[in-house]
């Protein structure tokens, strides 16, 4: 198996064999099994890179984290959060994770361990969280109607501290249940909600492009195909429609036709949960609360496979297999530690964006702090850098100084005569260290360092 090869993940709300399973898509057969982890909350599951699981539990304030190769999750890791998460996504590099708790959004930076910034936009709970192909942007969709769009640059600057949004939509007055975000050059973010809508917005302007109204319809879930021609909707009702979007330029609104509301995968008897279409655009997987997750062949529209679970499946994608999955050690290539509850007080990282084109940006990073994570996990500031290289600096001068004032009286005291109980020695360290901090170096007597008593006898034995 390579890493070309494409998997379903799923999982379902009965968690009574697994928290989550992975397919192979091409026969159906379970290919990995991942336990311990309870049930795992609608669109609370993701990969950290090629490395880890992660997934939220449904029904207490838990994050667990499984390794990919393993069936076990790693208690170490297991974070305990404020309150229950309603919507997790991570970062496509697995460098942040983003959490739904009740109305607020939490943003964890993983390999730094630290909760770095709980921002309020919503008026209601977060249901879904979807990150950008740049990394850098992530989109977040409420029970208020809102959909959001985040700059993690805005949320962990020290100028962040207003956490305004780069883009706010209100164009829902219910629920938006979905969120699906392209990759292409110009990036879009549809949106779906319970009052029928689909709402199709321009990334870089932030303009609505397009209304899709369904009547007398509950949209749940929304995905597309990687050409972004063709949208699919899934309903209440267990149909998912297929919305072609290369026809003629349409109104800003536009209801679907009878026409177009029979181009529809039929299958399913319960309300489609997830939607999650192939990069070769010839296979669409979808989860339902009719405990079965479907493959379909997009242009025939004819159910390939049907994975039964034991229940209503709450989570369901497709992705290309890590290689590290069937490795039998471990070697990430992130370094992840459990996940703090708590802000640790300490400054957070600054980044500067500077824009170029219309949707590419250079990231310039300003790190005003070091963190260690070989020394005790420590984080010290540039600050505290400077002033300890300093000290070091001075330590060394004034050694230095030391071994020049010994180093003159002893060859005085060769030459000159001196007490014989008196021998220039560094035995009185804090004297010599005082006269060094004053600059008094002219000030140190031969008298100041007195030989010891048995030094003494030994001279006159000899």
């Amino acid at each position: 198996m390579t890493d070309s090869v494409e998997v379903a993940v799923t999982s379902e709300s009965s968690g009574q064999l697994c928290s989550v399973s992975v397919w192979d898509t091409q026969t159906g057969s379970q290919l990995m099994t991942y336990k311990g982890g309870g049930v795992c909350a609608s669109h609370s599951l993701s990969l950290v890179g090629s490395d880890y699981i992660v997934a939220a539990e449904l029904s207490k304030p838990l994050m667990h984290v499984w390794p990919i190769n393993s069936t076990e999750p790693t208690q170490a890791l297991r974070a305990v959060c404020n309150g229950i998460i309603s919507a997790l996504a991570a970062s496509p590099d697995g460098r942040y994770i983003v959490a739904g708790i009740a109305e607020k959004i939490h943003l964890w930076q993983v390999e730094a361990s630290r909760l770095m910034c709980v921002a309020a936009r919503h008026f209601q709970r977060v249901t879904c969280i979807r990150f950008m192909g740049d990394g850098v942007h992530f989109v977040s969709g409420g029970e208020d109607g809102v959909v959001a769009v985040w700059r993690i640059s805005d949320l962990v600057s020290q100028e962040g501290a207003r956490l305004e949004t780069v883009h706010s939509f209100s164009d829902h007055f219910l629920a938006v249940k979905d969120i699906y975000v392209n990759h292409g050059k110009y990036p879009r973010i549809t949106s779906v909600s319970m009052d029928g809508s689909c709402r199709v917005y321009d990334f870089a302007s932030g303009k609505l492009l397009l209304s899709l109204i369904v009547d007398a319809c509950n949209l749940t879930s929304i995905c597309a195909d990687v050409l972004d021609s063709s949208l699919f909707l899934g309903c209440n009702s267990g149909d998912i429609l297929n919305v072609c979007l290369k026809e003629s330029p349409r109104q800003l609104e536009h209801h679907l036709t009878e026409k177009e509301k029979e181009c529809v995968f039929k299958g399913h008897s319960k309300a489609v949960t997830a939607l999650s279409a192939s990069e070769d655009t010839v296979t669409l997987l979808s989860g339902s609360m009719d405990e079965t997750a479907r493959l379909w062949h997009i242009e025939s529209k004819q159910c390939l496979r049907i994975i039964q679970h034991k229940g209503p499946v709450l989570n369901a994608f497709i992705t290309f297999c890590p290689l590290n999955m069937i490795a039998e050690k471990l070697e990430p290539n992130i370094v992840m530690r459990r996940l703090p509850r708590v802000n640790d007080g300490t400054e957070s990282l600054g980044f500067k964006f500077k824009s170029i084109t219309r949707m590419e940006h250079t990231i310039e990073a300003s790190f005003d702090r070091y963190i260690d994570f070989y020394d005790n996990k420590s984080v010290i500031s540039s600050e505290e850098l400077i002033n300890k290289s300093q000290e070091i600096e001075d330590l060394r001068r004034k050694n230095a100084e030391l071994f020049k004032i010994a180093t003159e009286k002893v060859l005085n005291n060769t030459s000159e005569k001196s007490t014989p109980n008196v021998v220039p020695s560094l035995i009185n360290i804090e004297l010599a260290l005082k006269h060094v901090e004053d600059k008094s170096l002219a000030e140190i007597q031969p008298a100041a360092y007195e030989c010891p008593k048995n030094m003494k006898k030994k001279k006159k034995s000899a």
